[in-house]
């Protein structure tokens, strides 16, 4: 018989392989299981083995043979004996013989055939007792056992058993016994110290034994004199009570927790009967043969998202829409807010809870902080204030900025826009309460079609939300409409970062390929002409908070560069700029107006930069290699200047002291943060951090 693999035909394993015993022919042998040379004369064990794509001799000394036996049960009746070919009844027991990691197995008569021969030629114990097994059997199918290799044990280990009991206790024949250097003790004075632990003590034989059932092992009177021991100190043990006094030094378990199911529910859909929809399956899973046109893969992706692919013959085309990539909704002019995943009642519950927390926070001083970065060291995170707001990664995150109305801005990877009201949707008594709400505070939206590179609250009417993403669009929220009206398109530029002046009046969104756009939110039209600030992709935007006519930029290009929007003339070159080693992934001004810059890059640092370009200031090292699925991470300042907040991949928010460089917090919780925060944000006004994770969820340290 042969059997393939691959394209080689190979020999079939033997049938019915066979175990012999001869005598070594030369010294070059070893032995299977102790791997140590047999000897030129010696005997050894052959077993037929499938080993290196042939049939082979594994050799085995005799003890190591002996050593490695096991009985078993047969599982099933497909099994058969490896010399005589018969098959195994299912439950019949037999012999097996190891051999490395393989296992042979021999009807029980052959193996006593076979070991009264090697007890014969060689002096070998077989002792039956000891096989791998035994203790799992019954009390019949150890008789059976015994009787078949009963007769193979030699005559002093026979009257030992008798004297003895259980032969487990005594050493092999072939370690020979070390002398001990202590004196011995007689019999008598062993057995009144065992069991000293209590007061139950023996102190008397037991009295005479009971006749032995039929198929039992006998008991030595040593062994009926211990289990009487074990008895009576288990009883004093129970007296003392001292399985409850341990019990109650075992530290508590701590009850396990789910992941928070809040926010954007993942239910099933059902069909109106309600029974679940068909899952789609592949071709392959099938079994089906794969399309004709689709059998080449992709040939090239369309701007439009459509992608071209190859038919077999190599030279047709054939376009197949991307509508699972881009969502389907207009591109252009204003969208009404309607949600994804709410009715039409509790979006115009919302929108009249934002218009009503319309003007600006009030006693809020422009000179006192309203905390520091201390207060941030004792924050943690509860289950209630974990919630998925997006559905894909959450990139840009801002906080309403009010005291007594908690609520966070989120934007995704797919265009969503998440509003979370952190403190419940019907905490004003003037929204009337509807049973059927599971939306947690979450409001889902749809305004964009791309990327959201920017999130951020007008300063001067906080009910008005401005939004940008890759589709080229910039937009605002409008609670008294109820509308994302469009503020400016650009049929070119995919904004890739985007912020917003204090004032409200201008916004910058610079594009993927280096350009900045300077928009008049005023006219919602272009207030300069759009330039050339880098060579390759401006990843963030900055508008110096104090002063208003500074902007930062970081790049791929591994440049950071300060200008000035004043003098944004063809040709013009940037007032610093910060050199860096790989891509820089963002660039910040200090909140307290000293001008710094704090700056994230991939060379695994994070660095504080003055007025010298050449050197920066202060820099920490820190793991920035997030890898292909997570977002990177992008260091923010606190609102007091004083310590910068950043994710890490340790699942924790990390925040560092500016003076020292110290870590002084890691806010963390691992049975609510499962995942990386690669984006974090924090309250301008309360001790409040959120932190992103690449599946949506949002996490308030509170």
């Amino acid at each position: 018989a042969k059997r393939r693999l691959g394209t080689t035909l190979l020999p079939a394993a033997p049938e019915c392989s066979r175990m012999n015993l001869v005598e070594a022919s030369s010294g070059k042998s070893r032995c299977r299981i102790c791997n140590n040379t047999i000897e030129k004369g010696q005997w050894r064990v052959g077993v037929k083995a499938w080993m290196a794509g042939r049939v082979c001799d594994a050799w085995l000394k005799p003890q190591c043979f002996v050593d490695k036996l096991s009985v078993s049960k047969a599982i099933s009746g497909q099994g058969k004996c490896k010399k005589s070919g018969e098959k195994f009844a299912k439950g019949e027991l037999r012999l097996g013989v190891c051999y490395g990691s393989a296992v042979q197995y021999y009807k029980l008569d052959v193996g006593a055939e076979f070991l009264r021969e090697l007890t014969t030629k060689c002096s070998v114990a077989v002792d039956y007792h000891k096989f791998e097994g035994m203790q799992e059997l019954t009390s019949a199918d150890a008789k059976l056992v015994g009787d078949a290799f009963g007769h193979l044990s030699p005559k002093e280990m026979v009257d030992m058993k008798a004297e003895h009991g259980s032969p487990r206790a005594l050493p092999a024949e072939s370690t020979p016994k070390r002398r001990s250097k202590r004196p011995k003790v007689k019999q008598e004075s062993e057995d009144a110290d065992i069991g000293s632990a209590g007061d139950a003590v023996m102190t008397e034989t037991p009295a005479q034994t009971k006749p032995v059932a039929k198929g039992e092992f006998a008991k030595s009177d040593y062994e009926k004199m211990r289990e009487e021991r074990v008895r009576l100190n288990q009883l004093r043990m129970q007296e003392l009570n001292l399985h409850g006094l341990a019990e109650k030094l075992l530290p508590a378990e701590k009850a396990k927790t789910q992941t928070t199911q809040r926010g954007i529910q993942g239910k099933r859909k059902t069909t109106e009967s309600g029974e679940p929809l068909v899952l789609r399956r592949s071709s392959r899973v099938q079994n089906k043969p794969p399309e004709i046109g689709l059998a080449e893969g992709v040939a090239y992706e369309r701007r439009d998202g459509s992608v071209v692919l190859v038919n077999s013959a190599g030279h047709q085309m054939l376009a197949v829409q991307a509508s699972a990539v881009q969502p389907s909704g207009p591109t252009r002019g204003d969208i009404k807010f309607e949600t994804l995943n709410g009715a039409e009642k509790l979006d115009a519950d919302f929108l009249k809870l934002l218009d009503i927390h319309s003007s600006p926070a009030k006693g809020v001083s422009k000179t006192k902080l309203p905390y520091t970065s201390n207060a941030l060291e004792a924050l943690s995170l509860e289950p209630e204030f974990c919630a998925k707001v997006v559905t894909k990664a959450a990139v840009h995150m801002e906080f309403f900025p009010r005291t007594d109305f908690l609520m966070i801005a989120v934007g995704d990877k797919s265009g969503q826009i998440g509003l979370w009201n952190i403190n419940g949707l019907h905490s004003s008594d003037f929204v009337s309460v509807d049973e059927e709400d599971d939306t947690d505070g979450v409001m889902l939206l749809q305004p964009h079609r791309g990327y959201i590179s920017g999130v951020r609250w007008s300063r001067t009417d906080p009910t008005q939300l401005y939004t940008c993403s890759y589709d080229g669009a910039v937009r605002r929220l409008d609670a008294h409409k109820g509308i994302f009206s469009e503020i400016y398109f650009s049929e070119e530029d995919e904004y890739s970062a985007f912020d917003l002046a204090s004032d409200g009046n201008i916004a910058f969104a610079a594009s993927n390929t280096g350009d900045l756009s300077v928009i008049d939110v005023r006219t919602n039209k272009l207030a300069r002409a759009s330039r050339s600030f880098h060579d390759r992709k401006i990843n963030t935007v900055h508008v110096e908070p104090l002063s208003q006519h500074q902007i930062v930029t970081s790049s791929t290009d591994a440049l950071v560069a300060v200008w000035d929007v004043r003098q944004m003339k063809v040709g013009a070159k940037p007032l610093l700029s910060y050199h860096h080693s790989k891509s820089c992934q963002g660039a910040y001004f200090a909140p307290d107006g000293s001008r710094r810059v704090l700056t994230t890059c991939y060379d695994d640092h994070i660095r504080i930069w003055s007025d010298n370009p050449k050197r920066s200031a202060f820099g920490v090292k820190h793991n920035n290699q997030t890898g292909r699925w997570v977002i990177p991470f992008r260091a923010i300042w606190t609102h007091d200047s004083e310590a910068f907040i950043v994710g890490s991949m340790k699942r924790e928010v990390e925040i560092f002291d500016v003076s020292s460089g110290k870590k002084f917090s890691g806010l963390s919780n691992p049975e609510c943060l499962t995942a990386v925060p690669s984006r974090n944000t924090a309250h301008p006004l309360l001790p409040i951090v959120a932190a992103g994770t690449n599946s949506g969820r949002v996490h308030i340290f509170k």
